[in-house]
């Protein structure tokens, strides 16, 4: 195995509720240096999630994925034994989710690691502190996955506090988003359930006082590309983008009163996005106000890149 990590290039594979993303680095020294990153929208999570199953139909749709990586893999001339995949929330509460990561070992020989949600938020805070390395002050980390929801507290150096919460928004939209656009009714109800089962997030928060929330990849990358495109400026790196209470409330309103078709039609919003986009700002609007947060600074380093961090430097 030690002389598995002197190889210089390197894919990962984040097989989330919604998502496969698959980014490739290359290792200069102790620097990991990305320099491609794909996305292949597959929902194994659909009608499943809050059910412990993955159905058959996602599971073709994770293998058609999986397909495409291995294509891209031998173009960039990525080796298997280089490739180390990371599954969690869908996978990991599927009663069929160890045999499903047991027929993606035997087809594509690649390494799969299907992790609790403890290891999660490690990892989630791990790519976090690649992303701003000179954090100093107490913040909020925040992921917002289809199956589950990570919350790290940390001053950059040390990690005080974290928690995986199986709240992620595929799993918030089958109980909570029933008609378009949003009613208010589900959005109480919403605002109940979350109050609830963020109750030792707020006690958290109020002992340590985080300055910011650093909202990682997903929900938070869009929110910003909206927010850029809006202001005149789509070209501008959506990575360390801060975000006020009043910049976040604007965007809000306009996503939650629109419907589906409509928010079809918004600039910076992926397709992929458009379904899943209200329930979490819905409860991305929930945790600011349970923790009295008034500013959001957006990461695009989250889950794979402290996975694949750990995997090549361990300690």
């Amino acid at each position: 195995m030690d002389n598995l990590y002197l190889k210089t290039s390197w894919a990962v594979i984040d097989v989330g509720t919604n998502i496969i993303k698959l980014s490739l680095a290359n290792q200069q020294g102790k620097k990991i240096i990305y320099f491609r990153h794909e996305n292949f929208p597959v929902f194994i999570g659909k009608n499943g999630i809050n059910k412990n199953i993955i159905q058959k139909d996602a599971e073709i749709r994770l293998f058609e994925a999986l397909d495409d990586c291995q294509k891209i893999l031998k173009e960039e001339k990525i080796l298997e034994s280089q490739t180390f995949i990371v599954a969690t929330s869908a996978l990991r509460n599927a009663n069929n989710g160890q045999e499903i990561a047991l027929k993606i070992k035997q087809k594509y020989n690649f390494f799969i690691e299907i992790i609790s949600g403890d290891r999660e938020a490690s990892f989630i805070a791990a790519g976090v502190k690649q992303g701003f390395p000179k954090i100093k002050e107490m913040v909020l980390i925040m992921d917002i996955g289809g199956g589950s929801v990570e919350f790290i507290v940390t001053n950059g150096h040390k990690v005080f506090w974290q928690k995986s919460f199986e709240i992620g928004a595929t799993r918030l939209k089958e109980k909570y988003h029933n008609c378009e656009p949003i009613s208010d009714l589900d959005l109480y109800r919403l605002m109940i359930f979350l109050e609830y089962e963020l109750s030792s997030l707020r006690e958290i928060c109020f002992q340590y006082v985080p300055k910011y929330l650093i909202g990682t990849a997903g929900t938070f990358v869009t929110l910003a590309q909206i927010h850029l495109l809006n202001i005149g400026t789509p070209d501008i790196d959506a990575h360390g983008l801060l975000l006020s209470m009043s910049e976040f409330d604007d965007l809000y309103q306009m996503l939650i009163n629109r419907n589906l078709e409509q928010r079809l039609q918004l600039g910076g919003l992926e397709e992929y996005r458009a379904e899943l986009i209200v329930i979490s700002v819905c409860l991305l609007k929930n945790v600011l106000l349970l923790t009295d947060i008034d500013k959001i600074c957006v990461s695009e380093f989250a889950l794979k890149e402290g996975y694949l961090q750990k995997v090549i430097f361990p300690e």
